[in-house]
């Protein structure tokens, strides 16, 4: 996010128009974090931001080298780490503290995020780590700052790189323009395919990656490139049509944000065009552009209330996010409450650190900042010392006490390494032979005994009087991360049960891990189905599922419990409707019943089993088989 455009001392112009963009980006990344189902592509407002301090950075340069003939790199870096370092320590420090006190899983991983956080790395961390960017079940509470580091990286290269171009420009007479224009636009253009090469494999990686997401700043900085002098003001010579594209970009960025939903195109094609359109509503608003477009929307993004929300934006966008994890993952607020909590207290927390934290200190500097507190009552000095110390204090515990892991995660981990010892440990039958994960990389275990290698085994032996109980022979369970956690349970109740779980599986990959089992004849006579925790389980799907399981099995079908996951109501709605269709052949393990009226035998994340949990997870499955 970029900062104030007085980032030069010897500042003559300031752009109209640009405080309101910013108030209108962070407005984007507001409703995508706040009310998903509302703007589903408002993770644009970052590529907004990235526009904009890519051409106002630039245009400051360059602003800078025209006046003095060089770039003065460790003022400009001092200028920019003491407007955006303050504002980035407080929020840390008080929203880690907040977050130990909340919950000691608000905290996990809190070391390394301090760190990438206060030293513009958190993006390189985030990728080492293998942390995932769109995590939705347990986001990590600084994940927001990625965008911050990009930027913060930015102000270390391209001042060298903008030097390098204005002395090429130099010598290069009338073709100079055209060199800036065309380094910008290679930059650009590599680092556009870098996103576009990488997003098939791992989109975090190029997501917040350095190299394949600053195609925005590009563009930002071609502009700037483009129009030499626009910092100084500039006749109103170019065409007034930019005005009216600035109207239409604007408005094109705000359907883009509401209307249309993320999906993998956006990765990095959504984005490129955000990013233009964001280029074309900056051009639209330059001081050159003559017309009444560009002078009404420039004025409309110029008024007060568009003023005071862009100069806080950089704030707003910093303490939503930790916020919001809090209030919804840790203290589990509904999400329509706590939508309105958190756009209250990151409005208030913004103005109350521009107002007193950064303004100060980019004014007087951190020493003459803290020298002005002298002049405070004593009362008022000895109480903010004491809440200083006992911040300090509660933020070295959180960082002391961090744990790599979620007690959620521990949970899941528990389970998968359960089954793989189970599957290491075969109790009869052939002592080589092993499952297969269904889809390549998830946990199973397979019976000591397998059926017949067909696509619908023969069915299982009715059990005699005196007979062994069920042991699972005849049962296939293919779920997702919260069949892990119940893994154990799973293993004791049904021993010789293929059980197979993997993190963030969701209904989509049902088929390809069915088949996988069906091919090596282990698609069981009864199949349990507990897939609706990472994504909607629409009619269509399970009538799909239950004609490719045909009309032989047995189908149980587990209800899934996720508070913050939108989309859990309609999965379970459509399991109880696909249970009436199919009264004969399929059965419900209501899980999200007993999450309900037990949340206490659940993880903190309010989503995956404990060790009580995971019994009552494995009993509620085993009543469902039973009904038969």
């Amino acid at each position: 996010m970029p900062g104030n455009t007085a980032n030069s001392p010897s500042r003559s112009y300031r752009i109209r128009g640009l405080d309101g963009l910013r108030a209108i980006g962070a407005l984007f990344v507001l409703v995508y974090h706040l009310l998903p189902s509302v703007g589903g592509a408002g993770f644009i407002g970052v590529d907004v931001f990235f526009v904009i301090s890519g051409f106002l950075i630039t245009a400051l340069l360059l602003k800078e080298h025209d006046s003095t003939g060089v770039i003065d790199l460790p003022s400009f870096l001092h200028r920019r780490y003491r407007r955006l370092l303050p504002a980035v320590a407080l929020m840390v420090v008080i929203t880690l503290s907040l977050g130990r006190l909340i919950s000691a899983d608000a905290v996990t991983q809190a070391r390394w995020q301090a760190l990438g956080a206060l030293t513009g790395t958190y993006n390189w961390f985030q990728i080492a780590n293998g942390s995932s960017y769109f995590e939705a079940q347990e986001p990590l509470l600084l994940n927001n700052m990625w965008s911050l580091a990009v930027e913060q990286q930015f102000y270390l290269v391209w001042p060298v790189v903008v030097m390098v171009l204005a002395l090429a420009a130099r010598r290069a007479g009338h073709l100079g323009r055209r060199i800036q224009i065309g380094a910008a636009a290679g930059i650009g253009v590599v680092s556009l395919a870098l996103h576009a090469w990488l997003a098939g494999g791992n989109v975090t990686r190029a997501y917040v990656g350095t190299d394949t997401h600053i195609f925005g700043l590009m563009i930002g900085a071609g502009i700037a490139f483009a129009l030499p002098g626009i910092m100084k003001g500039r006749p109103r010579t170019a065409c007034a049509l930019w005005g009216v594209g600035s109207w239409l970009a604007l408005a094109a960025l705000t359907v883009l944000t509401f209307a249309v939903p993320d999906a993998s195109w956006f990765y990095p094609w959504g984005m490129l065009l955000a990013s233009a359109l964001a280029g074309v509503t900056i051009r639209g608003i330059l001081p050159d552009v003559a017309g009444t477009a560009s002078e009404t929307l420039a004025g409309l993004l110029e008024s007060r209330p568009m003023v005071w929300i862009g100069q806080r934006s950089y704030g707003i966008y910093l303490w939503h996010w930790p916020l919001w994890v809090l209030a919804t993952y840790h203290i589990h607020m509904p999400r329509p409450l706590a939508a309105a909590v958190v756009l209250a207290a990151s409005v208030t927390a913004a103005h109350l650190s521009f107002t007193y934290v950064e303004t100060p200190i980019r004014h007087k500097g951190l020493v003459g900042w803290v020298r002005s507190m002298r002049a405070l009552p004593t009362v008022a000095t000895a109480w903010l010392t004491t809440g200083a110390l006992a911040l300090t204090a509660t933020f070295a515990l959180a960082l002391v006490t961090s744990t790599d892991m979620t007690e959620a995660q521990r949970a899941v981990a528990a389970g998968e390494e359960a089954l793989a010892t189970h599957k290491a440990t075969p109790e009869a039958g052939d002592p080589d032979e092993a499952a297969e994960p269904g889809d390549g990389g998830g946990s199973s275990t397979t019976p000591a005994t397998t059926p017949t290698a067909t696509a619908t085994p023969e069915p299982t032996a009715e059990p005699t009087p005196g007979q062994t109980p069920d042991t699972g022979a005849d049962i296939t369970i293919i779920g997702d991360s919260v069949t892990l956690a119940a893994a154990p349970a799973l293993l004791e109740t049904y021993p010789d049960a293929v059980v197979d779980g993997e993190v963030s599986r969701s209904i989509w990959v049902f088929k390809q891990i069915a088949d996988t089992y069906a091919s090596q004849g282990k698609l069981r006579d009864t199949v349990v189905i507990s897939l609706g925790t990472n994504g909607a389980i629409s009619m269509q799907t399970a009538r799909d599922i239950m004609d490719y399981l045909g009309p032989d099995r047995r189908v149980v079908w587990v209800t899934a419990a996720a508070p913050n996951a939108e989309w859990v109501p309609r999965s379970n709605a459509t399991i109880a409707q696909i249970a009436t269709e199919y009264p004969d052949r399929v059965r419900v393990a209501d899980w999200a019943a007993i999450a309900a009226a037990h949340p206490e035998h659940l993880a903190s994340d309010g989503i995956h089993p404990g060790g009580t949990g995971g019994a009552e997870y494995a009993a509620e499955i085993k009543r469902a088989i039973d009904s038969f």
